[in-house]
C-alpha cells in the first residue's frame, strides 16, 4: 500500500540550505495540486531533525544503523497522539534537501514565487527536492511532557536494518538450484527493511574470469544450507547479512536514500563507483555519479498532469515512476487509438507534450505502459478535464448595464481561473563523458508575465576529470528563438539561456557537442643520495595523466671514475612519503646500476623522495698487501676482537677460515686501513685452530693471511 504525506515540515541549516520533513501514513491520500487534503505543517524546534548513524568504535563493524531524530512542538493543532498508537512501519519519515539547480536555492534565477506549483506536490518533490534519509517511526520513540502547551517532543525513526533479525534467512523450497550467489540473499535481507532501496557495492576483489560486471558478492556462491545452523535450523536476516559482510570485509549503511556497501580496505576513498541490480546482466561501472539500477519489485508508474486545465493553453503530461525498477520503454496511446513508443535514448523520454489543449478535447484519455528490462510492466492513464477560458464580464469591472433591473448594484463575480505557462528546455548533449544538470529545466510563469524576460542556468559537468577551457565544446545552441552564452566556471561550464516569456509556454533543445579533458595530476620524485664514490642523474622524474594511467620511469647510480660496483645490493633505497610506487634496482655494469620507479596516478598530485644510500668501491685489484699483526695469533678460550693494520695497492677480499671467526668487512680498497678479527667463546675439549685470508679481488691468490690458535677447555 502506498504512503501519503499527512505531515510536513520545511526549515533551512545555518548554511542557509533548504529541507524538508515529510511524515508518511500507509494508505494516506493528500491531493498533490492542493486542491484537496494536503499535509499539515508541523512545528519543529531549534534543531528540529538529526541524522544519527550507530556504530561502536570498530572501524570494521558490518551493520552501520542510523535513526532520525525529530524534535517537534504539540500545539493546540497537533497532539500526534495517533504515534503512540500506531502499527509497526504504518509511518514512514523522509529527509529530503532542496536540490533543482544548486545547494543554495537563492542562487537561482527561478525564484519560488514565479512557480506556479504546489511545493510540497509530486512534481514540485520530484523536481526541487531529493532524499537523503529513509526510516520508519517507532511508537516506543514517543516522548511528550505533560505540560501546558506548545512544549517539545521527541519522535524517532530507525532505518529497519536493527529489524531484519526478526525475519528468517529467505530460503526458497520452491527453487531448485543448488547454489545462490550472496547478491541473492543480500537483496533478500535487505527487502525486509521495507525500503526498495538502490544498492551501492565498491569492492575491487573479483574473480579471475568473472563477468565484466559482477561483483564480488555475484562471484561467490554457496549452499542454500550453509545459510542454517549446525540443527538444519535457518538463521535470522541480520546473522546471515553480518556474515556475508564479515566474509567480504565490507560494510552497510543508508545514504541518501540508497543502501551502500564499500570495502574496510576502501573506506577513505572519496567514490563509490560501482551499482548494481538484481540478476543477469545486473550490475554496471559507472564514473563519478553512478546512476544505480534499482533492484527491488517492478515499475509503480503514475501520469502527472494538471487538472482542470484552461483551452488553449500549453500542457504536457509527465510519467512519475516510484516503483523498485526503472522503466527501459513507454508506450503511450492517444484518444484516436494510435501510439507512440518511447525507449530510455529518447530526449524526451516519459514526457508527452500535448500543445495547445483545446475545449473540445475535454474527456480524451492518454494512456501509457511502461516496461523495465525484465519485461515487467506497469500501465496509467489520464483524463483531460478541460475547462472554457473564462470570460470577463462589465459586471466584473464595476460596470452596470442601463436595462439592468438591479441597476444601482453591482455583484462581483468569482475571480478568473490564473492561465499558465512552461517553458521546457531539455539538453540534447553530445558531449562524451560529460553530463548538464538539471535535465531537463523548467521555467513556470504567469499569462501575465508574457514579454518579460527570463533567465535559467544549466551546468556541464565531467564524469572524468574537467573542462579546462570553453573550446571543450566545440558547438552549442538552444531553440525556439532563445539565446544561449557559456561561462568557465572551475572545473564546469555554465550555459545560461535567455529570451523573453511566450504566450503558450515553449519546447526548446540545448544541443551541446564537445568532450571533456580528462583530469591529470603530476606525480613528482625528488633524488637525494648518501653515496660514496658514486652519483645519481638525472635528479627527479615527473609524470603526468589521469587517474589510473601506469607511469615506468628510471634514473642510473653511476660510480666515479676508478670505482665500481659489485653488485646492485650496493644501492639501497628508500621512499619519503608512499603514493604508490614500486621501485627496483638492476646492475647494469659494473658503473652502473638503473633503478626502476613505476605505479598508477591517483586522484590528486603528490611527491616523494627517493633516498639512495651505498657507495662504489675502487676498480683497482690489488697484487699485493701487508698485514699487521701477522703470523701466528694465540688467544685464550674467551670470545674477543683484535685489529689488523692493512696496507694494500688495491681491492681485495677477506675470507675468514672457520665458522667462529668473523671480520668486520667481507671487501676492503686501496683506502682500507683497518680491519677487526672476532672469534667466539670455546667450549671443546681440545685447542682450535682457525686461518683468516686476505686475496685480490675476484682471485682466488692469496696475498696474506693470519693464523689464530685458541685454547679449548681443559
Amino acid at each position: 500500500m502506498a504512503y501519503g504525506i499527512k505531515y510536513e515540515l520545511f526549515f533551512s541549516d545555518l548554511e542557509n540550505k533548504q529541507f524538508k520533513i515529510e511524515i508518511l501514513k500507509k494508505g494516506y491520500i493528500t491531493d498533490p495540486f492542493g486542491v484537496g487534503t494536503q499535509p499539515a505543517q508541523l512545528v519543529g524546534t531549534g534543531t528540529p531533525c538529526e541524522i544519527i548513524w550507530d556504530a561502536d568504535d570498530d572501524i570494521y563493524s558490518p551493520i552501520i544503523g542510523s535513526r532520525c531524530v525529530l524534535n517537534l512542538f504539540v500545539t493546540d493543532a497537533f497532539d500526534y497522539d495517533e504515534f503512540q498508537k500506531s502499527d509497526e512501519r504504518e509511518y514512514k519519515v523522509k529527509l529530503l534537501e532542496y536540490a533543482s539547480y544548486g545547494n543554495d536555492y537563492n542562487d537561482e534565477e527561478l525564484p519560488w514565487e514565479a512557480i506556479d506549483q504546489k511545493w510540497d506536490g509530486k512534481i514540485g518533490a520530484t523536481i526541487f527536492y531529493s532524499a537523503i534519509w529513509e526510516g520508519f517511526l517507532v511508537n516506543d520513540g514517543y516522548k511528550e511532557a505533560v505540560i501546558t502547551k506548545p512544549f517539545p517532543i521527541t519522535l524517532e525513526a530507525y532505518d529497519g536494518l536493527g529489524t531484519i533479525s526478526g525475519f528468517k534467512t529467505p530460503f526458497d523450497s520452491t527453487d531448485t538450484a543448488a547454489n545462490q550467489n550472496l547478491f541473492y540473499y543480500l537483496r533478500k535481507v535487505l527487502e525486509y527493511t521495507g525500503h526498495e532501496f538502490d544498492i551501492y557495492i565498491s569492492n575491487d576483489i573479483r574473480k579471475d574470469g568473472a563477468a565484466a560486471n559482477d561483483t564480488i558478492f555475484h562471484d561467490i556462491e554457496v549452499s542454500k544450507y550453509a545459510l542454517s545452523n549446525q540443527n538444519l535450523i535457518l538463521r535470522d536476516g541480520k546473522d546471515i547479512l553480518t556474515s556475508i559482510l564479515k566474509m567480504t570485509n565490507s560494510r552497510i549503511f543508508q545514504s541518501y536514500a540508497s543502501w551502500y556497501i564499500t570495502s574496510n580496505s576502501s573506506i577513505i576513498d572519496n567514490r563509490i563507483t560501482q551499482s548494481v541490480a538484481p540478476s543477469g546482466g545486473d550490475s554496471g561501472n559507472v564514473p563519478n555519479e553512478p546512476q544505480p539500477a534499482p533492484v527491488f519489485g517492478s515499475p509503480s508508474i503514475e501520469i502527472i498532469g494538471v487538472s482542470p486545465m484552461i483551452d488553449n493553453t500549453s500542457y504536457s503530461l509527465v510519467v512519475q515512476n516510484t516503483g523498485g525498477t526503472v522503466p527501459t520503454q513507454y508506450v503511450w496511446t492517444y484518444p484516436d487509438s494510435s501510439t507512440v513508443t518511447q525507449t530510455s535514448s529518447d530526449i524526451l523520454f516519459g514526457i508527452i507534450y500535448l500543445g495547445l489543449v483545446p475545449l473540445s478535447s475535454d474527456g480524451d484519455v492518454y494512456s501509457v505502459v511502461a516496461t523495465d528490462a525484465n519485461a515487467q510492466t506497469d500501465n496509467d492513464s489520464f483524463t483531460l478535464d478541460v475547462d472554457a477560458r473564462p470570460q470577463e464580464t462589465e459586471a466584473d469591472q464595476g460596470i452596470v448595464p442601463p436595462d439592468d433591473p438591479d441597476a444601482g448594484t453591482v455583484v462581483p463575480s468569482l475571480p478568473a481561473a490564473p492561465v499558465n505557462y512552461m517553458i521546457t528546455i531539455t539538453e540534447a548533449s553530445s558531449v562524451s563523458n560529460a553530463y548538464v544538470s538539471p535535465s531537463p529545466g523548467t521555467f513556470s510563469y504567469s499569462a501575465g508575465q508574457v514579454g518579460d524576460s527570463f533567465s535559467m542556468t544549466f551546468d556541464l559537468v565531467s564524469l572524468v576529470g574537467e573542462f579546462t577551457s570553453l573550446s571543450n565544446v566545440t558547438s552549442f545552441s538552444v531553440g525556439a528563438g532563445f539565446s544561449v552564452t557559456r561561462q568557465l566556471i572551475g572545473e564546469f561550464i555554465r550555459f545560461t539561456v535567455t529570451g523573453t516569456l511566450p504566450v503558450g509556454g515553449s519546447n526548446a533543445f540545448l544541443k551541446l557537442t564537445g568532450a571533456a579533458d580528462v583530469q591529470n595530476f603530476t606525480y613528482t620524485f625528488n633524488m637525494s643520495d648518501s653515496l660514496s664514490n658514486a652519483g645519481l642523474a638525472p635528479s627527479q622524474l615527473v609524470f603526468t595523466g589521469g587517474e589510473g594511467k601506469a607511469y615506468s620511469g628510471t634514473f642510473n647510480v653511476n660510480a666515479d671514475s676508478g670505482y665500481q660496483f659489485q653488485g646492485r645490493g650496493d644501492a639501497q633505497l628508500t621512499n619519503s612519503t608512499d603514493i604508490g610506487q614500486s621501485l627496483s634496482n638492476t646492475l647494469v655494469s659494473d658503473t652502473q646500476i638503473q633503478v626502476t620507479v613505476s605505479g598508477t596516478i591517483g586522484i590528486s598530485d603528490s611527491s616523494s623522495t627517493i633516498t639512495v644510500s651505498g657507495g662504489a668501491i675502487s676498480a683497482n685489484v690489488g697484487s699485493s698487501i701487508t698485514i699487521n699483526p701477522s703470523g701466528n695469533i694465540d688467544v685464550a678460550q674467551n670470545g674477543g676482537w683484535f685489529d689488523v693494520s692493512i696496507t694494500s695497492n688495491g681491492n681485495f677480499t677477506i675470507t675468514p677460515g672457520r665458522n667462529w671467526i668473523t671480520t668486520s668487512i667481507a671487501n676492503g680498497t686501496a683506502s682500507t686501513t683497518t680491519v677487526r678479527v672476532y672469534f667466539t667463546q670455546s667450549n671443546e675439549a681440545a685447542d682450535r685452530v682457525g686461518r683468516v685470508n686476505f686475496y685480490a679481488s675476484g682471485s682466488n691468490t692469496i696475498l696474506a693471511s693470519i693464523r689464530i690458535n685458541q685454547e679449548g677447555t681443559q
